[in-house]
């Protein structure tokens, strides 16, 4: 509630060679109430080929948190030239996160901040392609992050994806952290840990009937063993999932009916009482959950492209996708 998104017409917005940055401003909610406060600002930068540059989140006063992106095109552009960005779809390669004291006028007039702010990185990430020219439709391979602490060591961190042959559905997903002893990047001996892994099956081109947590020490044995933990069953009508169900060793389940509930099985006989509903907004975006009570249970924030900005992650999130 509360969300307003504009154009942001600040002093000097038009002198720049990029479009004027969109401004999203969401307000608290308080018993599904808007209040007066803010929570957060952001705005956004665009090149003339629709890529996003710059984010900007401005949080108290001065304060506020700067994302730049790099992608495989190299300016200047020509925005009369389409050659410009026909260079492999315009590929985001990196991005720089930094902290910062500046602000804008239209976010907190009220402020003085210095001059000439220093930023701070906080966190940059390298993104890797599929390196298969016979066969490349943009897949992302790898992810990697480095977070810098002050006054100590960097941390690293990775996502990896594989994908099926037809290159369009991802069939496993895992994280790892590290960190260097030295600037050669030598990875000190035992910061290297495998944190989480996800195995994906489907039987159609948009059916993806199982969704696996893998057990992480049986894949680090000498012989990798994938071994599920609590798989998600997906039942579908057509292209449309209508049911899927989380079963554990126990012989408990847990059973999700995407835009009514979740509740749980014991015995094969389901729980009525452990019943959890999903009450989303007109997109099918969940923002809150209820139990048989009518008690709040569970809430969550997004902003209007999607980015969470409170609560906890649910198992169907902005717009009604499935989270996992």
């Amino acid at each position: 509630t509360g969300m307003v998104r504009h154009r942001w017409s600040g002093q000097g917005c038009h002198e720049r060679t990029i479009p004027c940055p969109e401004e999203v401003s969401t307000k608290r909610t308080s018993g599904g109430r808007a209040t007066p406060a803010n929570s957060f600002h952001f705005a956004y930068e665009y090149d003339p080929g629709g890529n996003r540059t710059r984010k900007i989140e401005s949080l108290t006063g001065c304060n506020r948190i700067e994302t730049n992106y790099t992608y495989d095109i190299s300016p200047p552009i020509d925005p009369q030239n389409p050659v410009d960005y026909l260079s492999k779809a315009n590929r985001l390669m990196r991005t720089q996160t930094s902290e910062t004291c500046h602000h804008f006028e239209d976010f907190d007039s009220s402020a003085t901040c210095a001059q000439n702010p220093a930023d701070t990185l906080v966190e940059e990430s390298w993104y890797y392609y599929v390196n298969d020219n016979d066969y490349d439709q943009g897949n992302v391979s790898r992810v990697v992050t480095r977070t810098v602490v002050e006054g100590g060591t960097d941390q690293y961190s990775a996502t990896r994806l594989s994908y099926a042959s037809n290159g369009r559905a991802v069939t496993f997903v895992s994280g790892e952290t590290w960190h260097y002893a030295n600037d050669d990047h030598q990875t000190t001996p035992g910061s290297y840990s495998l944190t989480y892994a996800r195995e994906f099956r489907y039987d159609g081109p948009r059916q993806r009937y199982l969704n696996a947590e893998l057990d992480l020490d049986d894949l680090m044995l000498p012989t990798p063993v994938a071994t599920h933990v609590s798989p998600v069953w997906s039942t579908y009508d057509g292209d449309t999932i209508y049911s899927d169900s989380t079963h554990w060793a126990s012989g408990d389940s847990r059973s999700y009916q995407p835009g009514m509930g979740t509740y749980t099985w014991s015995g094969g006989v389901p729980d009525t009482a452990s019943a959890q509903y999903y009450h989303t907004n007109m997109i099918g975006t969940t923002r809150m959950m209820t139990d048989v009570n009518g008690a709040d249970v569970a809430h969550a924030a997004y902003t209007a492209f999607g980015e969470q900005r409170g609560g906890s992650p649910r198992r169907y999130g902005y717009a009604g996708a499935p989270l996992f």
